[in-house]
């Protein structure tokens, strides 16, 4: 379980995709095909869809009066933490997946979270890629994965040749206002499923292993 580590005090904006030296169109190629390969097999209860960070599996929708339910939206949905929340504060907590990918698992369990307009909830991870000694190779191993809270998400710190740590940020949802004369904070997930994530010369990219809500 990855240590939860809330803090948000670093400029907000970045770009997911980095030239660096490399073609975009070819770095996109490339990592297309890498992606693909960690989707999960797609059963026959299953559907996909393709977005543009990566394949989404979606189960085929019961009929009517069949009597069947959807799965939970994995990192995304929001529940009351009954075990942090007090009588004078309601506490928060999304609904636990995985993240997968640079040959590691870890499950995520982001909770004791503060519904807070204007704020976000990302994951922040750090990878260290491998080269060759003269370019930077796809793939490489994922490290360190904290839950941070905040109203500015940091860019991307995208591994280079001479110093191959990086840190990616993937970002879980925030809370926007009601409209409300009393404004009420409203949780927007930014998707749903347990992530996959890749690391490909120029930049980080990752997928969602499915899009449910309940």
């Amino acid at each position: 379980m990855p240590s939860k580590n809330y803090n948000g005090n670093n400029p907000l904006g970045r770009k997911r995709i980095k030239s660096n030296g490399l073609d975009t169109n070819g770095a996109l190629a490339q990592v297309e095909t890498q992606i693909g390969r960690l989707q999960p097999a797609l059963s026959l209860q299953t559907g996909s869809l393709q977005l543009p960070n990566g394949r989404v599996q979606i189960p085929k929708r019961a009929r009517r009066g069949g009597g069947g339910t959807t799965e939970p939206c994995q990192l995304g949905k929001m529940l009351v933490d009954s075990v942090n929340s007090t009588a004078q504060l309601t506490k928060y907590k999304i609904k636990p997946g995985f993240l997968t990918g640079g040959g590691g698992s870890e499950l995520i369990e982001p909770d004791n979270l503060t519904a807070t307009i204007g704020n976000f909830v990302w994951l922040q991870i750090g990878w260290t890629a491998t080269d060759d000694g003269s370019t930077i190779s796809p793939g490489g191993t994922i490290g360190t994965v904290t839950i941070n809270i905040g109203s500015s998400i940091p860019s991307d710190t995208i591994p280079e040749l001479g110093s191959l740590a990086g840190t990616a940020h993937i970002v879980l949802g925030g809370w926007t206002s009601n409209g409300a004369e009393t404004p009420s904070p409203v949780w927007v997930n930014q998707g749903c499923g347990s992530i996959q994530i890749f690391f490909c010369p120029g930049g980080f990219f990752f997928g969602r292993s499915n899009q449910l809500s309940e």
